[in-house]
């Protein structure tokens, strides 16, 4: 809501010339009314200015949103606090002190709540594919997934005496928490809430992600308390929120912010981290929002998502394995001024490099006699047609050659080749785009949801 309002009004703010003092990028907006909602409605002001700038982005950050989106988080926070009672969004009746087994122990959870994004964002996936896919009318389609749905209710009412689905599981957190459920009973509500929130949100349910999210990690870490006994009874149900919310919104920081600000303990953003952390790696880059970029899309972003198939150079002198150095010689330098050739085989298979350097160090009265798999290098490096300028870059930076053979992993038979030149050219163009785009936003005053490199 925060984020919809404020770009909204953004908008139309950058197409009133007189108030060119407050013209701005309404992406930025976005995400600055996002943290401000955020810092509001989960009485957690750092946790609102951290998910605004990480949220865009799996491993980079939106750094230009970091100050007004303190600020703004801040004034929502404070405007808050003056309307309604400031209760923590989690309240516990412990001060946490660290101790250094659950430090230990929170590797295992973090880990837990990584592969449990894993099960959770592929059945979602899957879902949403079986749904989109059925052809029947959606009213069709929605009913079934409510009426799955009311069927998990039900189960959960009868057996808990209240049903996982309500307030979006939030008393059922709470009640996590505070410890009230077994450990058979943690792990079926587990399940039940995981499984309600893959029927919501992939059958055409509207709503949010993360006190859903909140409430499965609180489950999975219920689990973890009852069987690895923390200094704290609920500090694992806590940690496995951080781990569970932090691996599917693929964020390092916000989740293990959020349970220390949620509530009131400070010195739980240590164990939160730890745990966050390796549910980061685990999850490796999976996450709940298609929209979520990789990275900024910088000049560097865009040499990524160019194939090298579109700069390489498919006309190629090559060497034969069973040529004399001598001749390899005359036709490499003589005859085309190259200092390195690639050597295939007469199928066009590829074998390796065969550089001056090397030749260089066997004596000239034996090139006549010795052949170029002599001085071929066998070990060069190479890179396949789908591969990208950026690591076709990486590649030359860190190889021994000036040239990249690209070679069809299929049947090792040499397709093109690549020098520093291409990379150039791709480098030319990537900025050339960005500036383009750059300059349609300014004309348009409505940017598109996408971050430039500075000039």
């Amino acid at each position: 809501m925060g984020g919809t309002i404020t770009s909204y009004l953004q908008g139309k703010i950058n197409k009133n010339p007189r108030l060119s003092l407050f013209h701005g990028k309404a992406e930025t907006t976005l995400m600055v009314g996002a943290a401000a909602g955020i810092a509001a409605i989960f009485r957690a002001p750092l946790t609102g200015a951290i998910m605004g700038i990480e949220s865009p982005y799996k491993h980079d950050l939106a750094h230009e949103a970091l100050i007004p989106g303190l600020v703004a988080a801040a004034t929502s926070y404070a405007t808050f606090s003056f309307l309604r009672p400031n209760t923590p969004y989690f309240p516990i009746h412990f001060v946490y002190h660290i101790n250094i087994r659950d430090l230990f122990l929170c590797l295992p959870v973090g880990i837990l709540g990584g592969l449990a994004s894993h099960l959770f964002l592929a059945l979602l996936s899957r879902t949403r594919k079986r749904y989109n896919g059925w052809t029947a009318p959606r009213i069709c389609k929605n009913f079934v997934g409510g009426v799955l749905i009311s069927a998990i209710a039900l189960l959960t009412l009868y057996l808990i005496h209240s049903p996982v689905t309500l307030q979006a599981g939030l008393p059922l957190a709470n009640q996590l928490l505070n410890g009230k459920y077994v450990l058979w009973m943690c792990l079926f509500l587990f399940v039940a809430k995981l499984l309600v929130t893959v029927f919501t949100f992939g059958m055409g349910g509207v709503g949010g992600f993360f006190v859903p999210s909140a409430t499965i990690g609180a489950a999975l870490g219920a689990c973890c308390d009852a069987m690895l006994h923390p200094s704290q009874p609920g500090l694992f149900t806590l940690i496995g929120i951080a781990a569970f919310t932090g691996a599917s919104y693929n964020s390092l920081l916000f989740a293990a912010v959020f349970i220390a600000e949620a509530t009131g303990s400070p010195a739980l953003v240590v164990p939160g981290l730890i745990a966050s952390s390796m549910a980061f790696l685990v999850a490796a880059g999976i996450s709940n929002s298609e929209s979520q970029r990789a990275h900024r899309n910088t000049d560097e972003g865009k040499l990524s998502t160019m194939p090298c198939s579109d700069w390489m150079s498919r006309r190629i002198v090559v060497a034969s394995p069973g040529e004399a150095l001598a001749h390899f010689y005359d036709r490499a330098i003589m005859e085309h001024t190259f200092d390195e050739l690639p050597v295939v085989t007469k199928d066009g298979t590829y074998l390796g490099m065969a550089a001056m350097k090397s030749l260089r160090l066997i004596p000239r009265e034996q090139w006549a006699t010795l052949h170029v798999t002599a001085i071929m290098d066998s070990h060069a490096r190479t890179v396949c047609s789908y591969h990208s300028m950026k690591i076709v870059e990486q590649e030359l930076a860190h190889g021994a050659y000036d040239y990249i053979p690209v070679v069809d992993p299929a049947t090792d038979r040499l397709i093109g080749i690549l020098s520093a030149r291409d990379v150039l050219r791709a480098r030319v163009q990537a900025s050339e785009s960005a500036q383009t785009v750059r300059a349609d936003e300014l004309k348009s005053g409505l940017p598109t949801f996408s971050n430039h490199k500075e000039e």
